[in-house]
């Protein structure tokens, strides 16, 4: 009997999903919520120092405008995929995709203009 518990505990754990199940946003929303947050990090580094804070205010206030989402439900996901580290691995490397594509693309556009 204790063979077959510790077995269904083995076969519990096998069947442990790499992705969390309770996000509120699908995938392709957190990408596009992660890429405008990495934007909004860069963006904010162009401020002096002792203003960072406020303009970082100001963009995540934007991007919670823009995406119709509030500051708890950004947290909860985040908090949820963090503990899910293969899941978050594979969702950075999206983004960082995303963010070398939205590069070439303003490089070219700015190519045009010129």
């Amino acid at each position: 009997m204790r063979f077959y518990l510790i077995l269904l505990l083995f076969v519990l754990m096998a069947c442990k999903s790499d992705k969390p199940g309770d996000l509120i946003f699908n995938e392709d929303k957190l990408i596009d919520l992660m890429i405008d947050i990495q934007l909004a990090k860069a963006a904010v580094y162009k401020y002096p120092v002792e203003e960072r804070d406020s303009i970082n205010d100001v963009y995540y206030d934007q991007i919670f405008s823009i995406h119709k989402i509030t500051k708890y439900e950004l947290e909860h996901d985040i908090s949820r995929i963090e503990k899910f580290p293969k899941y978050y691995k594979v969702l950075l490397e999206k983004v960082s995709i995303e963010l070398k594509v939205l590069s070439r693309n303003k490089d070219l556009e700015e190519k045009d203009d010129n």
